[in-house]
């Protein structure tokens, strides 16, 4: 009972950051072919969605960076080699070696690569982010949010699986529905601020995956889905249309995906 309380004192401040620290507003920039062959390097290298989701958000702030400093990336592959690399060291689970790397290259480019041109990519991404990676990614936000509201809904079978699997549609997506979504608030000046300052949040997406996910299995006839958007209303302090219009986007995207 002690590591219970324990762990549910550790979920409560995980929620507690997710409520009042927010990220930088940032739209995506992917082309959609760019992530597929992030996805297809994670499936390859046998790496799950922390990777993948890593490998992601690091490959664009990596561009953002190389923008404003007015500086191309040369070799696009080779980019994105490393930076699932760095990301495995982080965050996967299965041992990625660097002889892997250069045979997934070769079959992708037709072109040999070796290992100092893998290492030195590696050395230039981490400059470039001044030596930085995320600590946490939305994988680990949405994993204690999803494990707060099962303990407390006393779901029997975890939705955490599928919670993951819809999380990961999209980031595939995100080229699209991000800016479906933001032509809904696209009316005016306060809006827009509206959407900017929710899509900043690292409570927005989860908030509306757990909803979408309660919603669309059998246990929206035991658990009162309404009451738990009241409580994220008063604890996010936004009106539930934001929820709803999220819930109704990210169905939109999974049905069509």
């Amino acid at each position: 009972m002690i590591v219970n309380n324990f762990e549910n004192d550790l979920l409560s401040d995980w929620i507690n950051e997710l409520q009042y620290k927010k990220g930088e507003y940032a739209e995506p920039i992917l082309a959609p072919e760019t992530v597929n062959l992030i996805k297809l390097a994670c499936d390859t290298f046998n790496q799950d969605i922390h990777v993948l989701i890593m490998s992601v958000d690091i490959l664009e702030e990596y561009i953002r960076r190389k923008n404003a400093k007015n500086e191309e990336i040369s070799e696009n592959v080779v980019t994105i080699a490393a930076i699932i690399f760095m990301s495995s060291k982080y965050m996967g689970e299965q041992d990625l070696k660097v002889q892997y790397i250069e045979k997934f290259l070769n079959k992708i480019t037709g072109k040999t690569y070796f290992s100092n041109i893998i290492k030195l990519t590696e050395m230039e991404i981490l400059s470039t982010l001044d030596n930085k990676l995320p600590v946490t990614t939305r994988v680990d936000d949405l994993n204690a949010f999803v494990t707060k509201y099962e303990r407390e809904c006393r779901v029997k079978a975890t939705i955490r699986p599928l919670c993951l699997d819809i999380l990961e549609v999209l980031y595939m997506t995100r080229d699209k529905w991000f800016f479906e979504l933001k032509t809904v608030y696209n009316q005016n000046e306060e809006a827009l601020d509206v959407f900017k300052s929710l899509m900043s949040s690292r409570l927005h997406l989860p908030v509306g995956i757990l909803i979408y996910t309660l919603s669309h299995t059998y246990y929206r006839h035991s658990i009162s889905i309404e009451s738990i958007i009241k409580e994220l209303m008063n604890r996010m302090q936004i009106h539930s249309d934001h929820i709803n219009v999220l819930v109704w986007k990210i169905h939109e995207t999974v049905r069509l995906k």
